[in-house]
């Protein structure tokens, strides 16, 4: 885990801010340069950061989806710039086009996960079910190497996972989430003891208020 990730994030993001706001008054080319080599900076160690947690994260993330789908699941991470040529060449290279248009085009910001589903890309064609089983892969991915990497127990909170989901869907996904021994709450419409390998402690909320279940 990371520990100095967040304020370097926070630092990129205000250098990013300034940035855009020079391109939208049209500022000198030595007042923008001026910036792009801070940014690049920031931006190039963020990806480095990035690049190292998702070597661990893939491998179970890659698990884990493939097991929620029931069909192979592939991720790649796009840093969100050219591979071949550094952060700061492509600020230079694209000056003119982000002038044009007030607003940086490329750098950590611009980053993504693109995902591949029974070979073709995931994005616009998966159902809100397999959508939410993704993000949930994604998070539960994560949890598990947080715990592994701090050898401590997180809390995780579980909303109305019966949604978007069929029966067998919601029971791999449950049998997921009972594997990492984690506290769990999960909030429900409608109670569900049957996703529980034994008896949960049940409440129910009722105008604003909590009642233990009898």
């Amino acid at each position: 885990v990371e520990q100095g990730y967040l304020g370097l994030w926070r630092r990129y993001k205000r250098s990013l801010k300034q940035r855009n706001t020079m391109l939208r008054s049209k500022a000198k080319h030595e007042e923008i340069r001026a910036w792009d080599k801070a940014l690049a900076a920031l931006g190039e160690e963020i990806d480095t950061i990035r690049q190292q947690v998702f070597v661990v994260l893939k491998p179970v993330l890659l698990k884990t989806a493939s097991f929620l789908l029931k069909n192979p699941v592939f991720f790649d991470y796009d840093r969100g710039w050219q591979e071949n040529k550094s952060l700061l060449d492509v600020f230079i290279a694209n000056e003119n086009r982000d002038s044009q248009y007030g607003t940086t085009h490329s750098g950590p910001h611009r980053a993504d996960i693109k995902i591949t589903h029974e070979n073709k890309k995931a994005k616009g064609r998966v159902s809100r079910g397999e959508q939410k089983l993704l993000a949930c892969a994604t998070i539960l991915s994560a949890v598990e190497v947080v715990q592994s990497t701090l050898d401590k127990k997180l809390l995780l909170l579980l909303d109305d996972p019966a949604a978007e989901l069929d029966t067998k869907s919601l029971k791999r996904l449950m049998e997921k989430v009972f594997e990492l021994k984690s506290q769990l709450i999960v909030t429900s419409i409608e109670p569900e003891p049957d996703i529980f390998p034994q008896q949960p402690s049940l409440f129910h909320v009722e105008r604003g208020k909590i009642h233990c279940a009898k």
